[in-house]
């Protein structure tokens, strides 16, 4: 999935960081999506982000801007994913 996802939308990888992330911009298209769960709660119209629990992948889409954060382990993940809330929910 990472591989397809980075290919399908042209992302490419960012440097200096101490994370897996990919960086690109454009559309999202929810087909190539399908394994993903959107957590409609961090969604404010401006920002969608899908979350993939099986491969321990956030794809975030905010106003043309395209992100894939890719967690190393279940613990990565889950402290990633809890980060996000924090933040989506307060900003």
């Amino acid at each position: 999935m990472k591989q397809k996802l980075i290919k399908s939308y042209n992302l490419t990888k960012r440097e200096n960081s101490d994370k897996e992330l990919y960086d690109g911009s454009g559309k999202f298209y929810s087909e190539t999506l399908i394994d993903f769960y959107e957590e409609s709660a961090w969604g404010d119209g401006f920002r969608t982000v899908l979350i993939n629990f099986d491969e321990r992948l956030i794809f975030t889409y905010c106003e043309g801007d395209l992100t894939l954060l890719v967690c190393n382990s279940s613990a990565e993940f889950y402290r990633e994913l809890y980060e996000a809330s924090e933040f989506y929910l307060t900003n």
